[in-house]
């Protein structure tokens, strides 16, 4: 089984983005959640736990609302070509913008 490359290739803003390159099989038929795009719905990384997937707030960086929103990782889209921000929410930071707390969440994060 060959194992998935992890690149970093350095943007012009001086962001890191993980570029990932899926090789091998699965032989095990593991499934673990998945990050998915929020403007194509591809999925673009898998992560180790359902609550990480439930904390991350995904948002274009191109996107002029979003510019300086804080992220945490910075992900390049195999299907679009979009550059994709992520951003952990933490306890705190759901109690400000008014989101239940995480084991409450049975929703996407959205923020309008």
């Amino acid at each position: 089984m060959k194992s998935n490359k992890i690149l970093l290739k350095e943007q012009s803003n001086g962001d890191l983005m993980y570029v990932y390159r899926r090789k091998g099989s699965n032989p095990n038929r593991e499934k673990y959640p998945m990050l998915k795009c929020p403007l194509c719905k591809k999925n673009l990384h898998t992560v180790f736990n359902a609550s990480v997937k439930n904390d991350a707030f995904l948002f274009d960086v191109e996107d002029e609302r979003y510019r300086r929103l804080p992220r945490n990782h910075v992900y390049k889209c195999a299907r679009c070509h979009h550059t994709i921000g992520v951003h952990y929410l933490s306890a705190e930071e759901r109690r400000r913008l008014g989101l239940p707390p995480e084991h409450e969440c049975h929703e996407k994060i959205a923020l309008a």
